[in-house]
């Protein structure tokens, strides 16, 4: 019985060697993974240091929205021109 269960574990092990290999890889290409600061790895645009722009998302995964050049009109982000 005891070799049974040897058995149904090496399964696992290797399910679990999977998961953790596809946690670290870079869906978006953008050369940043989720283990690697990428806060959305499923757009391109957005990944630590990112130039951020006036679109709502936080590009540069720093917690906050775009700066305070942008603004929000109720129909899009776009830029300031106020000096």
């Amino acid at each position: 019985m005891q070799l049974c269960r040897a058995f149904m574990l090496i399964p696992l092990f290797l399910l679990m060697m999977a998961v953790n290999q596809c946690e670290s890889e870079d869906m978006d290409h953008d050369g940043w993974s989720i283990d690697d600061g990428d806060c959305n790895d499923e757009d391109d645009t957005v990944y630590p240091g990112a130039n951020e722009i006036c679109n709502g998302i936080d590009n540069d995964c720093d917690d906050t929205l775009a700066d305070e050049t942008c603004y929000w009109d109720e129909a899009k982000w776009g830029e300031s021109t106020w000096d």
